[in-house]
């Protein structure tokens, strides 16, 4: 029982329900200081090289920067994303985690006509893709996952794709209460700016960057070396080693 000095408010009515939320202190909701550092420096090198990428496959001038690294669960992070959008889903090996990497269903359009040298209209059209379109967009965000996983050095294992999914809201990528990592991405492709992001499960991250970056158990003290001590020597009463001390006396 802990008891507390200051009164509790008692509501006017008694009856009403006060809803209360369960905080599981297993499952953080909130990033560590320096998780969160590691992965934005991790996300900025990839940004750089998906833009390069985009700029080489498309032959429009690409500019991705980060926005924002945070960790919520995949029901926040569906519920943020548009109806209608391009989720590629990523498989890791040997597990049922996924990965997705997400921007607008019209982007992914306008890439498309321009990997083939046509000319993008302004609004195109929010449409599934057909074949042959799929099979570009499978290619290009092929070397997308393959930047993700060398930019996170080792935090994933090597990613394939394993489907497109165009709604947000019924893609069953993950359970609703599965914490995941979400990092906002805002592309610059010639005149335009789109949203992205990318969304990673937080239990596999999380465990990589656990084993990276072991907690030291055996700090050492400023100035001495962890695991040793300098054995005290007895002195006398003169200031010196009673040892020399003794001697000193037995002689005289």
């Amino acid at each position: 029982m802990i008891e507390t000095s200051a009164p509790l408010d008692v509501p006017a009515d008694a009856g009403a329900s006060i809803e209360v939320e369960v905080y599981d202190f297993g499952r953080p909701a909130t990033l560590s200081r320096e998780h969160a550092r590691l992965l934005e420096l991790a996300f900025e090198t990839f940004s750089r090289q998906w833009a390069s990428q985009l700029s080489a496959k498309i032959g429009v001038r690409t500019h991705v920067s980060v926005e924002l690294v945070t960790m919520q669960t995949y029901d926040e992070y569906a519920d943020s994303l548009p109806a209608t959008t391009t989720m590629v889903v990523c498989a890791l090996p040997e597990s049922d985690e996924r990965v997705i990497l997400q921007f607008p269903l019209s982007a992914a359009i306008s890439w498309i006509v321009q990997m083939v040298g046509g000319k993008p209209v302004a609004q195109p059209e929010e449409r599934p893709f057909s074949p042959i379109e799929q099979a570009l967009v499978r290619a290009l965000m092929t070397d997308a996952a393959d930047n993700l996983t060398n930019s996170l050095g080792g935090l994933l294992p090597a990613l394939s794709i394993a489907g497109i999914q165009y709604s947000s809201q019924f893609a069953q990528v993950a359970a609703a209460s599965d914490v995941v990592i979400v990092v906002r991405f805002s592309m610059r492709l010639g005149d335009r700016i789109i949203p992205a992001s990318v969304m990673l499960p937080a239990s596999v991250v999380l465990e990589g960057l656990t084993s990276q970056n072991p907690e030291r158990t055996d700090a050492a003290t400023p100035g001495r070396c962890a695991g040793r001590s300098r054995p005290r020597r007895s002195r006398s009463r003169c200031g010196s080693p009673r040892a020399r001390c003794c001697r000193r006396r037995s002689s005289a």
